[in-house]
């Protein structure tokens, strides 16, 4: 499927049969990113009962038909829309505005990735947090001597994404030679593929660039908008790089390309890597992100060579959706809100890093992904027609956590539940303690 415009109205998407019938050029592709991207301009659909003009801008995950004259289409399902819903309530004093620029939201467990619907991560509340620490605070790609224009960004599942940019060289507004297609996976750190692809008959040179930094903020400055000062990024080898805690927490982010770049600046964090790319041909850098906290590494899941549907958290993922049961209803509604709504919950599941088969689930994506007390058994509550596993999982846990002394500082006492479960460090009742039990509500229930 290709994302396509309606001049004047907003994206859609055609059928490939629909272009092929329409045109003989047309866009094609084996697997999952373009192979043979010769451009297709104003396409006529002549067979289309509107007869209306299209502009292919990109690719899509799935079908969505395209609006007749008479009736708009549809908005995309959740999950194949071409501009990511606003994930953010920008509204609340405590979450820092980013001047309205639509976001792009990942998580696995206690991972999660905040970007720009183009992929970049460089607005106060952008970057990769894991286990509370930002360790990423700064991923950007550019192209030297070019803009890059979206296209399309696609979150297939809670935990990947692909992003497809149109390269527009300087001095030259109307070319379309390259396009960029990014590659997105996030589970205890981040894996990013770049395709750079040359459409064009004539051989491309380009420059591709990625800054990257890491400041160790905790999560609470992150969501209130603040900064830590960015760690010092020093060489293991040519191809890893290492970014350690410029404070005193002691937390680092490994850096690895799978291609050696051809220019390397650690003052500024800068990856350079010059493409050399064939008619209609292509470049890939791999770029692994791997947290580590005490020295120990996080084992990211996603890892070179590796073809990401074999990782252990999309297969999880996936037997967890062949699982839980399916509603049929003679309202399609009702089936589509229940699907939406296991699936928000398959992206809050939180698994037991010690091997344990127990589950857990988080209060919310991406601020409160943790352990809460008060909102995680009443979403097992309401989810046991489902799944009656994540029920057990977060009344073992909490059982685990119950209070057992007198603690006015955390409000913890003998026999209560606890409210939230944090990393240390975090200020308040965190500073010294990784959870709290302010709350009223959570032993009761």
């Amino acid at each position: 499927m290709y994302v396509a415009e309606v001049l004047g109205e907003r994206n859609v998407a055609i059928r490939t049969t629909q272009l092929k019938q329409a045109h003989g050029r047309y866009f094609s592709f084996s697997g999952p990113w373009l192979r043979d991207s010769t451009q297709v301009d104003h396409l006529a659909l002549s067979h289309l009962p509107h007869r209306r003009s299209f502009k292919l801008v990109g690719l899509a995950s799935d079908t969505v038909e395209a609006p007749t004259a008479q009736q708009p289409g549809p908005d995309p399902p959740s999950g194949q829309t071409v501009n990511m819903s606003d994930p953010l309530n920008t509204t609340a004093g405590s979450v820092p505005t980013t001047g309205g620029v639509r976001e792009l939201v990942l998580v696995d467990g206690r991972t999660f990735c905040i970007s720009d619907d183009g992929g970049q991560m460089r607005e106060r509340s952008h970057g990769m947090v894991h286990d509370d620490l930002r360790h990423l605070s700064l991923f950007e790609v550019s192209i030297a001597d070019a803009d890059l224009e979206g296209l399309a960004c696609t979150a297939s599942s809670p935990l990947s994404a692909v992003i497809v940019q149109q390269v527009r060289h300087g001095g030259h507004p109307r070319r379309f030679s390259c396009v960029m297609i990014r590659r997105r996976w996030v589970a205890d750190g981040l894996r990013e593929d770049i395709h750079v692809l040359n459409s064009g008959h004539e051989r491309e040179t380009v420059r591709m660039q990625l800054r990257i930094g890491a400041d160790f903020a905790h999560l609470f400055d992150v969501k209130a908008g603040l900064s830590a000062t960015e760690g010092k990024m020093s060489p293991d080898d040519a191809n890893h790089w290492t970014i350690r805690s410029a404070g005193d927490v002691a937390a680092a982010t490994r850096v690895s390309a799978s291609l050696e770049p051809t220019d390397v600046d650690l003052a500024a964090g800068t990856l350079s890597w010059l493409l050399e790319l064939p008619a209609r041909g292509e470049s890939m850098v791999s770029i692994i992100v791997e947290p580590m906290v005490e020295g120990v590494a996080s084992g990211v899941a996603f890892t070179f060579g590796q073809a990401p549907a074999q990782a252990v958290p999309v297969r999880r993922l996936a037997a967890w959706q062949a699982s839980t049961p399916k509603v049929v209803s003679a309202d399609p509604r009702i089936s589509s809100a229940v699907s939406q709504a296991l699936a928000d919950i398959a992206a809050l599941r939180i698994f037991d890093r010690d091997g344990d088969d127990r589950v857990v689930i988080a209060a919310g994506a991406p601020w409160f992904m943790t352990l809460f007390g008060r909102d995680s058994l009443l979403t097992t509550w309401m989810t046991l027609p489902f799944d009656d596993t994540l029920a057990s999982g977060v009344l073992s846990t909490l059982a685990d956590l119950q209070g057992t002394c007198d603690d006015p500082p955390s409000e913890e006492q003998p026999g209560k539940i606890l409210h939230e479960l944090r990393r240390r460090g975090g200020g308040g009742p965190f500073k010294d303690r990784d959870r709290y039990f302010g709350t009223v509500d959570a032993t009761p229930l």
